[in-house]
C-alpha cells in the first residue's frame, strides 16, 4: 500500500516508487525488468506469471492500481483533479528469454531499466602496484574547501623528495584549480575536457587509448609547475560553454565501465608521478560518479560542520557503501573536516573525530579535522600566491602529517 505522503505525479514517481521497493523489498522472481516511460510501465514476466504480477502490483500501488479489461495491463492513477483525472498505462509482457545481468555503470542516477539483481562496482583487477595512487576529492556542497585542500595535498606530495604529482581540475561546472593559472600558464596545451574527448573517440580499443594516452602525456609536460603537472579543466573560457562530452557519455559508451580512472592512473605511470589528485564537482553530480564509484580510489570527503553538509556528506557515505562492496584491498572513504574555529579545534579535537567516527561508522584515523586559517579566508588568486600561502598554512603541517598514515 502507498503511503500516504507519496506523490505519484508522473511515471517519474511511479519509477522512483519501484527502484524503493526493489531496494527494501526485491523485486519478486518471475520480473525480469521494469521501465517507466512517459506514457506507461511496461513489466517483462517470466510465462504464466501475470495474475500473480497484477497482484504484486495491487499490493504495491493500492489503492492506486486499477485492472484493465485485458488481463495484461492496467493503470496507475496519478495526481489529478476531479475535471481532470490522470493515469498511467501499465502493460505487462510474458517472455521466455533468460534474465538479463544487469550491467554495473559508475552512475549515481536511477537505472533506466529496473531487474531483480544489483550489481556492484567490482573493477576486474586492482590498479598495478607500479601506478601512482589516484586521490579524488569531494565535498556535498561547495565552499567548504576541497579545493584548497586538493591544492595543499598536491603540494604536501610534491614537496617530498624524488615526487612529482598529477593535479586534476575535474570540476567542469566552477573550475577553481583553473583559475590560479592565469599567470603562470596563460595558454595551457591540453586540459580534462580534452582529454574526455581523446578517451571517447578512443574507448573501443585499449591500444587506441594508450596512443591518446601518450598524446596527453606529451603535451602536458608544458603545464609543469613547483613539482605538480597541472591538468586544468580547460583551455580557455570559450570551452565552458561547449563541454561536448562529459565524463558520463565516455563511461557509458565504453567497454570498461571504469575507463576514466583507470585511463588516469595510466596517464600518472607514464608522467612518473606518485599520486594523481583529483578535484571534484561538488554535490550528487554525474561528473564525478566515474570517481566516487570505484572502489580503487582514494576518496576524500570534505565537509564543514553546517548540519546540511554533514547530513550531505552522510549520505553521500551510503550511496557508495551500497554501490561497492567492501574488500580488503579496496580503500576507505576518507573525512576532513574544515573551518573549525582555532579555538574548539585546540580544545575538542579528539572528541569530535571520536563523535563522527562513530556516527559515520569510520576509523578514527580516517577522519581529520583542520582549524579555521583568517590568511586562507580570502586567498591569493594567482598559482604562485596561492602556493606561498599554503607552504606557510597550519593546513599544509596538518595534512603533512595526516597524509603519512593512508599514503602507499
Amino acid at each position: 500500500m502507498i503511503h500516504q505522503e507519496i506523490r505519484l505525479f508522473s511515471w517519474v514517481d511511479v519509477d522512483d516508487l519501484l527502484f524503493h521497493v526493489r531496494k527494501t523489498k526485491g523485486l519478486p522472481e518471475w520480473v525480469k525488468s521494469a521501465r517507466s516511460y512517459l506514457d506507461a510501465l511496461t513489466i517483462t514476466v517470466a510465462p504464466g506469471k501475470i495474475p500473480e504480477t497484477i497482484k504484486w502490483l495491487s499490493n504495491i500501488f493500492d489503492p492506486r492500481f486499477r485492472q484493465s479489461d485485458s488481463p495484461n495491463s492496467g493503470i496507475i492513477i496519478l495526481e489529478g483533479m476531479e475535471n481532470y483525472p490522470r493515469q498511467l498505462q501499465v502493460v505487462i509482457v510474458e517472455s521466455e528469454d533468460a534474465f538479463s545481468k544487469s550491467r554495473f555503470i559508475p552512475t549515481l542516477a536511477h537505472p533506466e531499466i529496473l531487474r531483480p539483481d544489483v550489481p556492484k562496482a567490482e573493477p576486474d583487477e586492482d590498479f598495478p602496484k607500479d601506478f601512482p595512487q589516484l586521490t579524488a576529492l569531494h565535498s556535498f556542497k561547495g565552499g567548504v574547501g576541497r579545493t584548497l585542500l586538493a591544492l595543499t595535498i598536491a603540494k604536501v606530495i610534491a614537496e617530498k623528495k624524488d615526487n612529482r604529482v598529477l593535479l586534476i581540475d575535474a570540476d567542469l561546472e566552477a573550475p577553481g584549480i583553473t583559475w590560479l593559472l592565469k599567470d603562470r600558464l596563460p595558454n595551457p596545451a591540453i586540459s580534462f575536457a580534452d582529454v574526455l574527448t581523446l578517451l571517447h573517440g578512443a574507448s573501443d580499443s585499449e591500444n587506441e587509448i594508450e596512443k591518446m594516452l601518450c598524446l596527453i602525456s606529451d603535451r602536458v609536460q608544458s603545464s609543469y609547475l613547483d613539482g605538480i603537472y597541472v591538468l586544468p579543466a580547460f583551455r580557455s573560457s570559450e570551452q565552458f560553454t561547449s563541454l561536448q562530452i562529459r565524463p558520463e557519455h565516455l563511461i557509458r559508451c565504453a567497454d570498461n565501465p571504469f575507463i576514466l580512472t583507470h585511463s588516469l592512473v595510466l596517464l600518472g605511470k607514464m608522467l612518473g608521478v606518485s599520486a594523481v589528485i583529483a578535484d571534484l564537482r561538488a554535490g550528487l553530480s554525474e561528473l564525478s560518479a566515474g570517481f566516487l564509484l570505484d572502489p580503487r580510489v582514494q576518496r576524500i570527503f570534505v565537509t564543514t560542520f553546517s548540519p546540511q553538509s554533514v547530513e550531505g556528506t552522510e549520505y553521500l557515505l551510503c550511496l557508495i557503501r551500497e554501490l561497492t562492496p567492501r574488500k580488503a584491498n579496496y580503500d576507505i572513504p576518507k573525512i576532513i573536516f574544515s573551518q573549525i574555529p582555532f579555538e574548539r579545534y585546540t580544545k575538542e579535537k579528539e572528541s569530535i573525530v571520536k563523535h563522527y567516527a562513530e556516527r559515520l561508522g569510520l576509523k578514527s584515523e580516517n577522519i581529520l579535522v583542520t582549524a579555521h586559517e583568517q590568511r586562507l579566508v580570502n586567498p591569493e588568486d594567482s598559482w604562485d600566491g596561492m602556493m606561498r600561502q599554503l607552504r606557510n598554512s597550519f593546513l599544509f603541517s596538518a595534512l603533512s602529517e595526516w597524509i603519512r598514515h593512508f599514503r602507499k
